[in-house]
Protein backbone atom coordinates (compact mmCIF):
# COMPACT_ATOMS: atom_id res chain seq x y z
CA UNK A 1 0.00 0.00 0.00
CA UNK A 2 1.58 3.68 -0.63
CA UNK A 3 0.42 6.25 0.42
CA UNK A 4 -1.96 8.78 -1.45
CA UNK A 5 -0.53 12.52 -2.98
CA UNK A 6 -3.09 13.96 -0.52
CA UNK A 7 -1.35 11.74 2.77
CA UNK A 8 1.96 13.04 1.80
CA UNK A 9 0.96 16.66 1.41
CA UNK A 10 -0.70 16.36 4.71
CA UNK A 11 2.36 14.55 6.38
CA UNK A 12 4.78 17.36 4.28
CA UNK A 13 2.22 20.43 6.34
CA UNK A 14 2.60 18.56 9.73
CA UNK A 15 6.37 18.49 9.47
CA UNK A 16 6.99 22.06 8.10
CA UNK A 17 4.59 23.39 11.05
CA UNK A 18 6.32 21.17 13.56
CA UNK A 19 3.42 18.97 14.65
CA UNK A 20 6.11 16.11 13.14
CA UNK A 21 9.51 16.01 15.20
CA UNK A 22 12.10 13.98 13.86
CA UNK A 23 12.92 11.86 16.52
CA UNK A 24 16.90 12.61 17.36
CA UNK A 25 18.98 10.51 19.87
CA UNK A 26 17.45 8.72 22.98
CA UNK A 27 14.82 11.07 23.20
CA UNK A 28 12.22 8.37 24.84
CA UNK A 29 13.78 8.65 28.79
CA UNK A 30 12.26 5.90 30.61
CA UNK A 31 14.26 3.93 32.75
CA UNK A 32 11.51 1.16 33.93
CA UNK A 33 10.49 0.65 29.89
CA UNK A 34 7.28 1.53 28.31
CA UNK A 35 3.73 0.29 27.37
CA UNK A 36 3.93 0.26 23.65
CA UNK A 37 0.27 0.67 22.37
CA UNK A 38 0.21 0.00 18.64
CA UNK A 39 -0.48 -1.76 15.50
CA UNK A 40 -0.19 -5.57 14.84
CA UNK A 41 0.41 -4.72 11.03
CA UNK A 42 3.06 -7.37 9.92
CA UNK A 43 4.32 -5.41 7.40
CA UNK A 44 4.94 -2.30 9.65
CA UNK A 45 5.56 -3.91 13.34
CA UNK A 46 9.07 -4.74 12.60
CA UNK A 47 10.69 -1.56 11.38
CA UNK A 48 8.26 0.17 14.31
CA UNK A 49 9.22 -1.49 17.51
CA UNK A 50 12.88 -1.96 16.33
CA UNK A 51 13.24 1.76 16.08
CA UNK A 52 11.49 1.95 19.24
CA UNK A 53 13.82 0.15 21.18
CA UNK A 54 16.78 2.05 19.65
CA UNK A 55 15.17 5.83 21.45
CA UNK A 56 14.71 4.07 24.42
CA UNK A 57 17.30 3.93 27.28
CA UNK A 58 16.28 0.65 28.45
CA UNK A 59 14.99 -2.54 25.97
CA UNK A 60 12.03 -3.93 28.57
CA UNK A 61 8.54 -2.78 26.85
CA UNK A 62 5.28 -4.39 27.30
CA UNK A 63 3.71 -4.01 23.93
CA UNK A 64 0.30 -3.99 23.46
CA UNK A 65 -1.06 -4.69 19.78
CA UNK A 66 -4.38 -4.70 17.64
CA UNK A 67 -5.04 -3.37 14.24
CA UNK A 68 -5.23 0.02 14.32
CA UNK A 69 -3.64 0.40 17.08
CA UNK A 70 -3.80 3.85 19.51
CA UNK A 71 -6.72 5.15 16.93
CA UNK A 72 -8.81 2.29 19.23
CA UNK A 73 -8.46 4.56 21.82
CA UNK A 74 -10.70 7.40 20.68
CA UNK A 75 -14.35 7.71 21.86
CA UNK A 76 -15.02 9.06 18.79
CA UNK A 77 -12.72 6.22 16.44
CA UNK A 78 -15.13 4.97 13.83
CA UNK A 79 -12.90 1.93 13.14
CA UNK A 80 -15.30 -1.41 13.65
CA UNK A 81 -14.90 -2.84 16.99
CA UNK A 82 -13.09 0.24 18.24
CA UNK A 83 -15.10 1.10 21.52
CA UNK A 84 -14.72 -2.54 22.55
CA UNK A 85 -11.20 -2.79 21.46
CA UNK A 86 -10.53 0.49 23.10
CA UNK A 87 -12.02 -0.57 26.59
CA UNK A 88 -9.61 -3.62 26.38
CA UNK A 89 -6.76 -1.41 25.58
CA UNK A 90 -7.37 0.84 28.92
CA UNK A 91 -7.56 -2.17 30.82
CA UNK A 92 -4.27 -3.67 29.75
CA UNK A 93 -2.28 -0.71 29.72
CA UNK A 94 -3.98 -0.18 33.76
CA UNK A 95 -2.78 -3.61 34.44
CA UNK A 96 0.39 -3.13 32.86
CA UNK A 97 1.30 0.06 34.35
CA UNK A 98 0.49 -1.63 38.01
CA UNK A 99 1.87 -5.58 37.34
CA UNK A 100 5.37 -3.85 36.40
CA UNK A 101 5.44 -1.00 37.33
CA UNK A 102 5.97 1.26 34.07
CA UNK A 103 4.83 4.78 33.77
CA UNK A 104 5.72 5.69 29.95
CA UNK A 105 2.67 4.83 27.34
CA UNK A 106 4.09 5.46 23.81
CA UNK A 107 0.64 5.73 21.20
CA UNK A 108 1.62 5.06 17.43
CA UNK A 109 0.08 4.60 14.82
CA UNK A 110 1.12 4.38 10.92
CA UNK A 111 0.69 5.86 7.45
CA UNK A 112 -0.33 4.36 5.67
CA UNK A 113 -2.66 2.18 7.51
CA UNK A 114 -4.62 -0.28 6.01
CA UNK A 115 -7.87 -0.05 8.75
CA UNK A 116 -7.26 3.44 8.28
CA UNK A 117 -8.32 3.10 4.46
CA UNK A 118 -10.80 0.45 4.99
CA UNK A 119 -12.61 3.20 7.50
CA UNK A 120 -11.82 5.65 5.33
CA UNK A 121 -9.95 7.78 7.49
CA UNK A 122 -7.24 10.29 5.97
CA UNK A 123 -4.12 11.09 7.56
CA UNK A 124 -5.63 14.15 9.71
CA UNK A 125 -8.47 12.23 11.12
CA UNK A 126 -5.81 9.50 11.77
CA UNK A 127 -4.09 12.34 13.89
CA UNK A 128 -7.27 13.52 15.60
CA UNK A 129 -7.43 10.06 16.75
CA UNK A 130 -4.44 9.93 18.22
CA UNK A 131 -4.53 13.11 19.82
CA UNK A 132 -7.78 11.85 21.14
CA UNK A 133 -6.59 8.96 22.27
CA UNK A 134 -4.19 10.37 24.46
CA UNK A 135 -6.49 12.56 26.24
CA UNK A 136 -8.65 9.79 26.61
CA UNK A 137 -5.87 8.00 28.71
CA UNK A 138 -5.27 11.34 30.65
CA UNK A 139 -8.25 11.75 31.66
CA UNK A 140 -9.06 8.17 32.94
CA UNK A 141 -8.45 7.89 37.12
CA UNK A 142 -4.84 6.23 38.15
CA UNK A 143 -3.60 7.39 34.42
CA UNK A 144 -2.68 10.96 35.46
CA UNK A 145 0.88 9.24 36.87
CA UNK A 146 1.51 8.27 33.26
CA UNK A 147 4.02 10.40 30.68
CA UNK A 148 2.40 9.93 27.11
CA UNK A 149 3.77 10.14 24.02
CA UNK A 150 2.40 9.90 20.77
CA UNK A 151 4.22 8.85 17.39
CA UNK A 152 3.52 8.51 13.81
CA UNK A 153 5.72 5.80 12.02
CA UNK A 154 5.33 7.01 8.04
CA UNK A 155 6.19 4.80 5.56
CA UNK A 156 7.36 6.96 2.33
CA UNK A 157 8.36 4.46 -0.38
CA UNK A 158 5.36 1.31 0.58
CA UNK A 159 8.45 -1.45 0.30
CA UNK A 160 10.78 -2.37 2.58
CA UNK A 161 13.24 0.02 2.06
CA UNK A 162 14.36 1.40 5.71
CA UNK A 163 15.39 4.59 4.22
CA UNK A 164 12.12 5.62 2.96
CA UNK A 165 10.71 4.83 6.76
CA UNK A 166 10.47 7.59 9.44
CA UNK A 167 9.06 7.98 12.85
CA UNK A 168 8.19 11.11 14.03
CA UNK A 169 7.14 12.59 17.17
CA UNK A 170 3.58 13.82 17.39
CA UNK A 171 3.66 17.30 19.12
CA UNK A 172 0.10 17.00 20.92
CA UNK A 173 -0.38 20.83 20.63
CA UNK A 174 0.82 21.95 17.70
CA UNK A 175 -0.92 18.85 15.75
CA UNK A 176 -4.39 20.49 17.84
CA UNK A 177 -3.88 23.27 16.17
CA UNK A 178 -3.04 22.14 12.71
CA UNK A 179 -5.82 19.69 13.13
CA UNK A 180 -8.04 22.81 13.75
CA UNK A 181 -6.89 25.05 10.80
CA UNK A 182 -8.13 22.17 8.72
CA UNK A 183 -11.40 21.49 9.79
CA UNK A 184 -10.55 18.81 12.76
CA UNK A 185 -10.67 19.88 16.11
CA UNK A 186 -10.19 17.57 18.29
CA UNK A 187 -13.15 16.18 19.98
CA UNK A 188 -13.31 15.40 24.03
Amino acid sequence: MLLSMDERGQIKSAREIGALLEIEGRQIKSSEGTIFVGCSDGDQFNDVYRHHCHVCEVLRHHPLLLNGGAMLLSKHSPIRGAKRDGTVFLRHINAASCIKHITTVVLYVHAPCGVARAAKLDFWEVMRLLVEAKLRLLSQRGSRKLKISCFCHVDFNGGDSPQKKRTYFVDREAMTELLKANGREVRF
